[in-house]
């Protein structure tokens, strides 16, 4: 039979976990609409063949903010999952299976999406010099 106190820890950790979860899914969800706002609008004007303008650039850097927004979600969601498996027994954790690894993972992504904002930056620079030059 449980006690009073082992019911009031599992209590605290399932609104601990909750609360974890409900962060970390918030953010990420709020990433993902920065990212298909900005894949919308790259794909559009790409078809337009509007490539290296001063929109794309500013659209490249909302992946930078999703990709932020993932990241700052991946604490949230990697301490639920890790309560999830722990205290509350659970294997299959579902939809936001975070672990602590997708850390540095999601931090490489940051950096390639960096890289390819400079990039992409750089070129529409040289396009508008370009355009300037007679």
């Amino acid at each position: 039979m449980p006690t009073f106190r082992s019911q009031t820890s599992t209590t605290f950790r399932r609104t601990y976990n909750t609360a974890l979860m409900s962060i970390g899914v918030i953010l990420a969800i709020i990433a993902v609409l920065y990212e298909l706002k900005a894949l919308v609008k790259i794909t559009v004007n790409l078809n337009q063949k509007r490539y290296f303008t001063t929109e794309n650039v500013k659209l490249v850097w909302l992946f930078i903010v999703s990709q932020l927004y993932t990241l700052a979600a991946d604490p949230f969601l990697a301490g639920a999952n890790q309560l999830t498996r722990t205290y509350l027994d659970r294997i299959k954790i579902g939809d936001f299976s975070v672990t602590w690894s997708d850390i540095p993972e999601d931090l490489v992504g940051l950096v390639i999406i960096s890289a390819i904002y400079m990039l992409f930056k750089m070129a529409e620079q040289m396009k508008r010099e370009n355009e300037l030059t007679v």
